[in-house]
């Protein structure tokens, strides 16, 4: 059976680093686009912790750049498996997907394994880094569709104390071990630095060996102003994400 790797986040954990190593080595060779954001789309409905301000414009702007690459609306989950199909290795890392409940995923993979053995890839960053840099990515995107959204630091700070987003981490690991059968976890702190781990990505995807590339790839070092109390209050706030972060290391 085609192996089918998706990787559904978190944004802004290196999931274009991953995506682009497993593709020099050709672990999803002929998988042209990281991400089609396709289930997303089918869903049709976005989580309430994405800016609704952005919901259609992204999605607009998702729906045209996949009319290009062949994907015509509407979607459905057979043409989603033929499109996986068409590419040799088959992979999906539409950082979206961390978002879709779990009655929708338990949809999807009820399609999918009848065709695919599913591995499941969650790529976890430092809890506070990694909000930093998706408020970054928010405003940049904004910034893009000519939106304005709030303050940087304000939108920190309306994250920080959103209480789904405070147990984020253990939410889609717990959500995710449900519904599929193959997920690994990393942290892209440690995976890109340490053989082991390496060696444990190999042995989950079943492949000979993985030759790590020299530069990390979409680095972007995103400026929020915070202070000391805001980053107290995300360690507060956060813990439980941060724990489950630990706990990965």
């Amino acid at each position: 059976m085609k192996k089918l790797i998706l990787c559904p986040g978190l944004p802004r954990s290196g999931t274009t680093s991953l995506w682009n190593l497993l593709s020099c080595n050709d672990i999803i060779k002929g998988s042209n686009y990281k991400e089609i954001h396709y289930l997303s789309l089918l869903h049709n409905n976005y989580d309430l912790m994405y800016p609704s301000e952005l919901i259609n414009p992204h999605a607009s702007y998702i729906l045209s750049k996949n009319e290009k690459r062949g994907l015509s609306y509407p979607y459905n989950l057979d043409n989603y498996i033929s499109y996986l199909n068409s590419n040799s290795n088959a992979s999906d890392f539409s950082q979206s997907y961390f978002l879709l409940p779990e009655d929708f995923l338990d949809e999807v993979n009820s399609k999918l394994k009848d065709y695919f053995d599913v591995k499941i890839i969650l790529i976890y960053r430092e809890p506070i880094r990694r909000l930093i840099s998706y408020m970054g990515m928010l405003h940049s995107d904004a910034n893009f569709f000519g939106i304005n959204l709030k303050d940087k630091r304000d939108l920190f700070v309306e994250y920080v104390n959103n209480p789904k987003f405070q147990s984020l981490y253990k939410d889609v690991k717990e959500k995710y071990e449900r519904v599929f059968e193959n997920v690994m976890c990393l942290t892209t702190e440690h995976f890109f630095l340490d053989r082991k781990k390496q060696k444990k990505l190999t042995e989950f995807l079943e492949v000979p060996v993985i030759d790590i590339l020299p530069n990390p790839q979409n680095v972007r070092n995103y400026n929020v102003q915070l202070s000391d109390e805001d980053l107290k209050l995300a360690r507060y706030k956060l813990k439980d994400s941060i724990d489950v972060y630990e706990k990965l290391i």
